[in-house]
């Protein structure tokens, strides 16, 4: 069955008066593609409430973000902005005071939103937690995109940095590893398998039974120090802002479930405060928030060139829920005693 662009939108509109208000004309009539977030999204009703729920609340502060917001939703690449408007919806649950889609002081650029509590402002931006598993993901959709009759398995690759593994999102790795797995299947076409250095990707034909398991067991200082940077590439440190404090807001999903992920955000956390990169000290802070079950792990960067008031950061973060700072999170740190 085909799901177009137009598709969603109505189905978004049938829950929101504000959407269908918007009259928005820049859904295409195109079938979304199979493996896109938007086909899931379109047969939840509890998500596609969220979704529709969370724009209405952007447009209440910001018509024109919501209609950019849903501009970038009905897109060929609707991911990130499916998770900013998680993102959105965990600040609106926790009744945090934002203004989204906010002008970059120093640049043209727009930011995700800002805070602004007593005479500080704020920034912040949202990003995908992509350190490896998102890439991974990422790799498994667009392989399925390409054997629709079989079931995909992407595995091992959680050792290896983001750096390594987005390359395999695109030509010619990409190429390769599809021209691979249809050089590698049994006689009867139900199976095909291929490993590299940093992954081993299974298809087994629909329908026909498989039994796989995995367990991955990776030292998580290792795995911070194999991607210290994720935080400081380009894309990223561009949206830093030089004058007044920032915080990155960083999603992950179910599929981060090492039993040590404190551990684990908590490392890269400190490793990417301690860097010796320029840009690491004009990130204060970085909140992680897992959209699966809403945990969050809240870190504030002692090396920060615009630390955050203490006060305003109980104000914006602590003050709407009247729970004291170190209760409010699954985990706080200001490696006030830890940082060298």
């Amino acid at each position: 069955m085909c799901i177009s662009y137009k598709d969603f939108l109505k189905a978004l509109e049938q829950k929101s008066t504000f959407i269908a208000s918007l009259n928005f004309n820049k859904a295409k009539s195109d079938c979304i593609a199979h493996g896109s977030i938007l086909t899931s999204l379109f047969h939840d009703v509890e998500q596609l409430t969220i979704i529709a729920d969370t724009i209405e609340k952007i447009g209440s502060k910001n018509k024109k973000a919501a209609n950019e917001i849903l501009s970038n939703l009905l897109s060929n690449k609707p991911d990130g902005c499916y998770y900013e408007l998680l993102a959105y919806e965990w600040l609106f649950s926790n009744n945090i005071v934002f203004e989204p889609q906010v002008q970059h002081p120093e640049k043209s650029n727009i930011l995700d939103g800002c805070f602004s509590a007593y005479d500080t402002k704020i920034y912040f931006d949202i990003k995908t937690f992509e350190v490896p598993y998102n890439c991974l993901d990422a790799l498994e959709r667009r392989i399925s995109e390409k054997f629709l009759d079989y079931n995909v398995q992407v595995l091992d690759g959680y050792t290896s940095s983001y750096d390594d593994l987005r390359n395999f999102l695109s030509s010619p790795l990409f190429d390769t590893i599809i021209e691979n797995l249809k050089s590698h299947f049994n006689n009867d076409k139900s199976y095909s398998s291929f490993k590299n250095n940093y992954f081993q990707i299974k298809l087994f034909k629909k329908g026909v039974h498989r039994s796989s398991s995995f367990y991955c067991s990776i030292n998580p200082y290792r795995w911070a120090s194999e991607n210290k940077k994720f935080f400081l590439d380009k894309s990223k440190r561009d949206q830093f802002t030089t004058k007044a404090p920032f915080i990155s807001i960083c999603l992950y999903s179910e599929k981060f479930t090492f039993k040590d992920v404190n551990i684990r955000l908590r490392s890269i956390a400190r490793r990417t405060f301690i860097n010796s990169d320029e840009s690491a000290k004009y990130l204060s802070a970085i909140l992680f928030l897992n959209i699966s079950n809403k945990s969050n792990h809240f870190f504030v960067n002692p090396n920060a060139e615009n630390k955050i008031d203490m006060h305003a950061l109980e104000k914006v973060f602590f003050e709407p829920t009247n729970r004291c700072l170190w209760s409010q999170y699954d985990t706080f740190d200001d490696f006030e005693f830890d940082n060298y």
